[in-house]
């Protein structure tokens, strides 16, 4: 199962960009970031720019739904089944 990321690791990504905006003349607030996030809820990557207008996190991986319970599943560190038409999760198994 698929975890987000924390407000906090969000937040100090908002940090370092606000920096980069403000010494480069682009900050504005509200001010948002897009940041890219692994199965387990760690902050592989972030960017920001003038014209976003709302935080974006984007998981990464190779992910399924649960046919059963619609849970997101981490194709890659869950464990998971599938018959000839669905994924399922391992507690719906």
């Amino acid at each position: 199962m698929s975890v987000s990321p924390s407000p906090q690791s969000i937040e100090k990504c908002r940090k370092f960009w606000a920096n980069v905006a403000k010494k480069n003349g682009w900050y504005k607030e509200p001010f948002y970031v897009q940041v890219w996030a692994d199965s387990r809820g760690e902050i592989t990557d972030s960017v920001s720019f003038d014209g976003l207008q709302e935080d974006i996190v984007e998981l990464i991986g190779d992910f399924a739904h649960c046919a059963s319970c619609d849970i997101v599943i981490d194709l890659d560190f869950d464990k998971w089944y599938c018959d000839d038409y669905n994924t399922y999760c391992d507690n719906c198994q």
